[in-house]
């Protein structure tokens, strides 16, 4: 993913977000991440809530590490003087993930193939994905990322040149 949108087009997409400081007429970022430490440079880095740490604890080291904007949420931006500029304010930015995921999505209008079920995902991932690629480029979730956080991120990884996308989806919420 590498992704060029207007500050317009970025609160349209991320559904009610603000932004924080100075941020420029055009938002780029190349790929998103939500563990600050495989931040490359230029990516978005998501903050996101999670069950030892809180992904809002290290948007400094992000930006550091060179992600070129975070996503927050505005209950911990109104809490942190020391978010840098350059952040996207939103209510939820697990919500706001999957809004982003499905934007890009539609952008790129490939065919999509979900495994989902209670046995045998990732090895039915791994071999259908093993076949696609002998013919032409795609991309498919790495490892098990089958969560609520994986699914987003797998679509987002997605590039411009990939002519299509296998996920593994595991469900353990209804309506999921």
């Amino acid at each position: 993913m590498s992704i060029s949108l207007s500050k317009e087009k970025l609160i349209e997409v991320l559904k009610g977000a603000s932004l924080a400081g100075s941020t420029p007429e055009k938002i780029s970022f190349a790929g998103v991440e939500y563990d600050s430490r495989e931040i490359k440079g230029g990516e978005l880095f998501i903050a996101l809530k999670g069950g030892a740490n809180h992904g809002h604890q290290f948007v400094k080291q992000a930006f550091e590490r060179g992600a070129s904007i975070c996503l927050v949420e505005d209950s911990q931006a109104a809490k942190n003087s020391e978010f840098p500029e350059r952040c996207v304010v939103v209510e939820d930015t697990l919500k706001a993930f999957w809004e982003l995921a499905s934007y890009w999505r539609n952008e790129l209008a490939i065919p999509v193939l979900a495994v989902t079920g209670s046995v045998g995902k990732t090895t039915i991932k791994e071999m259908t994905a093993s076949l696609l690629l002998r013919r032409e480029q795609g991309v498919y979730s790495l490892k098990s990322h089958n969560n609520q956080t994986g699914v987003p991120y797998t679509i987002c990884r997605a590039a411009r040149h990939h002519r299509w996308a296998v996920l593994e989806m595991g469900m353990n919420h209804a309506g999921e």
